[in-house]
């Protein structure tokens, strides 16, 4: 994945065969990282990338992730739902 200026970019159709080497980049750059942004060019094609997004943003709170960090991003409500019988 491209790093520039500390700034790690996804592409967001990455597929969830690839998020392996998409780990293994971002965690040989952790510390180089500031912001991991996103090539919205498409849809997400894997659950697996937003959980590899939010445990990094866990583990190093202080890299920026704009998907996760922007107050009216689609994640504040993913994992809420409501069960009506």
């Amino acid at each position: 994945m491209p790093m520039d200026n500390n700034i790690f970019t996804i592409d967001i159709s990455t597929s969830h065969s690839e998020l392996a080497n998409v780990h293994k980049d971002i965690l040989k750059n952790i510390d180089k990282i500031k912001t991991i942004e996103l090539k919205q060019d498409e849809q997400i094609n894997s659950s697996a990338l937003l959980s590899l997004l939010i445990c990094v943003k866990n583990s190093k709170p202080k890299i920026k992730i704009p998907l996760i960090d922007e107050q009216n991003s689609f994640l504040n409500g993913l994992g809420k739902f409501s069960i009506v019988k």
